[in-house]
């Protein structure tokens, strides 16, 4: 944006007469007058029980028997395969009709699916080689048109080499909340399920569907999709799923099996009913997918297990993922066999064991605490005990930077077993029972283990919190340095109401601020939620990274950029990135405001923009070792400011003297009378005069070459730098060299002085003097 500034030089020959300066922008327009060789300065801002499990028919395999596979994770349904809506009116321009269904199960004319008899119908063309070879080479898409009923004879998919993708989205004023359902009238025992997979290396995905209701809530305990083959994959996406009667949504005990959840999924088993037994009988691995939501009720009268685990079973919860379990099963795994639980990046899962049926509405459990909704149900699930295990075995924990794992209960505590932990730099890991006077963990009949390895990335401290029981609880801490485990906890147990392990010190966040203005562009930061359990032999210091650059950088990175050479970037004509930092002795045990307040700080000498801002808290021993909080991020964004400092006035009669040279009296004008243009501004500015604009009193005329010696009034005037460029022919200004003028903190580059220098052709002696009147008019940019 340009900015115009005028400089009045008005005079007599001999009298140099003062003179306003303005700088005119789109913003402001401010006028000063003075006498003064420098005027005011003109800105604008631009601004333990073992259970008995039924068997299936014999036709459908032992499902006895565990598999040694290794299991790797793998996601196998590609972009390719998402479900996509078409629309009725659009089925209605296709001719394609298969079996007496519309539809030949490509994605731009996917199988219109009205009933469960036309659902198995097309099943069974599909798994026939010849459907692959004539009539669709890729993946089958089925659409859901209305509501439909399984009398208890599944569909069964077999021999197809491509993904299956039944998609249940509706406009439809007959769906319920954009979805269509999927009931089941059949028999809770019917060993294939609603759906079943009859072959290894297949890939089928439910969409957008309700499986069941409350006024149709009967299911089947082989699930709504049956697979006992090796290598099938299921991918579930936004799927809710509800039963009263045979409720068990998954039987899946195929070798090197998948079970992916993409979207928002809920699942609710809860009441009285019969044959309401597992969330899923399964092996292999379970993805609960980036960015999704699932939260599973799983308490009934029938005990039993959350999983029936055929071999080791790895649940993966990926970053931003969100899990949220309430079970009332007797063991979280039955058998007796290993498991995995990996958190990434942001994860949350959070297990809550409660024997009541009751149960928070599964809508409301990602929201607060103070929301959670309860639906009432009387009664409870009979569980006589919490057990990670039917016996002593081990569960692994990987939870990963910021993820959180909470194993909660408000009645019996969770007993038996290994717990092996390894934390990278995860936010919390909650062992809790909401009643402060019972225990989270006990030995129980098999002397369960603890250990907690911090395997962090970035060095921070852990802290081991116990808290007893009571009405007035004591806490100790035990603090857990980089690569270094806790002495394994093997007893103990009972006498504790929660164990949590979190960084010793803590921040929730970072806030900063971009400000402008004459001689101040600055990023200023605080740290948020800061907090520590360290006692007084500690010391710390808030650390800020300032980039020009928004895209994230991880920690790492931004690391190796950090410096505490200096508070403030050295004296540069351009800043972009820089760091600060600022001591601090104590921190808060509770965050607070005062807390927050105490790690201000502001990086200054920043060009306008949009920054990446990144803060933490470095700790340091009395030894003189140094820790770190991993480094949050925030923006900020600095608006370009423009300021400058003209002369408000030339007094010509003290730039020159009468001289005679050479036998001819002229003009000698004074090289060491010195006149400053300087910017304040927070970005690089050009700067030139553009016009002399001669006002009414004007008696003398400018010109570009060397005047007359007669009496002409002709002056030509020059305004010459006393250093370098520029050179400026005040009397032709048609393309004057540019003043480039650096940010006010490049103080030896912000700012240039000139003099005047020149000839003239008037009179010299007269009784009336030539009066000088002119406005010389600057332009000004940012560049």
């Amino acid at each position: 944006m340009k900015k115009i500034a005028y400089l009045f030089l008005s005079s007599t020959l001999v009298l140099g007469l003062v003179s306003p300066v303005v700088v005119k922008g789109e913003e402001s327009t401010t006028s000063t007058t003075g006498t003064s060789d420098i005027g005011s300065t003109v800105s604008s801002i631009n601004s333990g029980t073992s259970q008995t499990k039924s068997s299936p028919d014999t036709t459908s395999g032992s499902i006895y028997e565990s598999s040694n596979t290794e299991e790797t994770t793998i996601d196998t349904e590609s972009t390719s395969e998402t479900s996509k809506t078409v629309e009725p009116s659009l089925f209605a321009t296709r001719a394609n009709v298969i079996n007496g269904i519309v539809g030949d199960g490509t994605q731009a004319n996917p199988f219109q699916v009205n009933t469960f008899t036309e659902m198995k119908s097309v099943a069974t063309t599909v798994s026939t080689s010849s459907y692959y070879t004539s009539t669709n080479t890729g993946s089958v898409y089925i659409k859901l048109m209305a509501n439909i009923t399984s009398t208890g004879s599944g569909a069964d998919f077999s021999n197809n080499t491509n993904s299956i993708i039944i998609d249940g989205a509706t406009t439809s004023t007959s769906g319920t909340d954009g979805k269509f359902s999927i009931l089941y009238t059949g028999s809770t025992t019917t060993s294939g399920g609603i759906f079943s997979l009859g072959s290894s290396n297949m890939n089928i995905s439910f969409n957008n569907i309700n499986f069941g209701s409350t006024s149709s809530s009967i299911s089947t305990y082989y699930g709504f999709c049956t697979s006992t083959s090796a290598s099938n994959t299921m991918n579930i996406r936004n799927v809710s799923y509800y039963a009263q009667t045979g409720g068990q949504p998954f039987f899946v005990t195929g070798s090197n099996s998948v079970l992916n959840f993409y979207g928002n999924n809920s699942f609710v088993v809860s009441n009285t009913g019969s044959q309401n037994q597992e969330f899923a009988e399964f092996t292999g691995i379970m993805n609960f997918k980036t960015n999704s939501k699932t939260s599973i009720v799983q308490k009934t009268n029938e005990v039993l297990a959350f999983i029936w685990n055929y071999s080791s079973v790895q649940m993966n919860v990926e970053s931003n993922a969100e899990v949220f379990i309430q079970s009332g099963k007797t063991e979280m795994f039955y058998p007796s066999r290993s498991a995995i639980i990996s958190l990434a990046e942001n994860a949350k899962f959070t297990y809550y064991f409660d024997p009541r049926l009751s149960y928070i509405d599964p809508s409301t459990v990602f929201g607060e605490q103070a929301d959670y909704k309860i639906i009432s149900q009387t009664g409870s699930t009979n569980a006589s005990s919490n057990n990670f295990f039917d016996g002593k075995t081990t569960l692994n924990i990987v939870a990963n930077k910021n993820s959180s794992l909470n194993f909660l209960t408000n009645s019996y505590p969770y007993q038996t077993g290994n717990l092996d932990i390894s934390s990278v730099d995860t936010s919390k890991i909650t062992f809790k029972n909401t009643d402060s006077s019972k225990s989270a963990l006990n030995n129980g009949s098999y002397t369960p283990t603890l250990s907690f390895t911090n395997s962090t990335a970035n060095n921070t401290i852990y802290n081991f919190q116990k808290t007893t029981l009571g009405s007035s609880p004591t806490i100790s801490n035990d603090f857990i340095l980089p690569s270094k485990s806790i002495t394994k906890m093997t007893s103990g147990f009972e006498n504790y109401n929660s164990l949590i392990f979190k960084p010793a010190v803590k921040i929730d966040g970072i806030t900063s601020t971009g400000s402008s203005a004459s001689s101040s562009s600055k990023v200023s930061s605080n740290l948020t939620g800061v907090s520590s359990a360290l006692d007084n032999t500690f010391t710390y210091q808030s650390q800020y990274y300032v980039s020009s650059s928004t895209t994230i950088l991880d920690d790492a990175t931004v690391a190796s950029k950090y410096t505490n050479a200096s508070a403030t970037p050295s004296n540069s004509s351009i800043h972009y990135d820089g760091s600060v930092y600022k001591a601090l002795t104590t921190l808060p045990s509770i965050s607070s405001t005062t807390g927050d307040q105490s790690t201000s700080t502001a990086l200054d000498q920043l060009l306008p923009g949009t920054y990446r801002v990144y803060g933490r808290l470095q700790i340091k021993d009395s030894s003189g070792n140094f820790y770190y909080t991993p480094w949050q991020n925030t923006t900020a964004t600095i608006n370009p400011y423009s300021s400058f400092v003209f002369p408000s006035s030339v007094k010509l009669n003290d730039s020159f003297t009468y001289q005679r040279t050479g036998g001819t009296l002229g003009l000698k004008f004074d090289q060491t009378k010195l006149y400053t243009i300087s910017s304040s501004s927070n970005q690089v500015m050009d700067v030139k005069p553009t016009a002399m604009v001669s006002n009414s009193s004007n008696q003398v005329t400018l010109v570009s070459g060397t005047p007359g010696t007669n009496n002409d009034k002709k002056l030509q005037l020059k305004l010459i730098s006393s250093t370098t460029t520029p050179n400026w022919n005040l009397g032709d200004l048609t393309s004057p060299t540019v003043l480039e003028l650096q940010p006010y903190w490049d103080t030896t580059n912000s700012k240039k002085q000139f003099y005047f220098d020149g000839v003239y052709s008037g009179p010299f002696i007269t009784n009336s003097k030539a009066l000088i009147d002119y406005n010389l008019i600057f332009s000004m940019a940012a560049k």
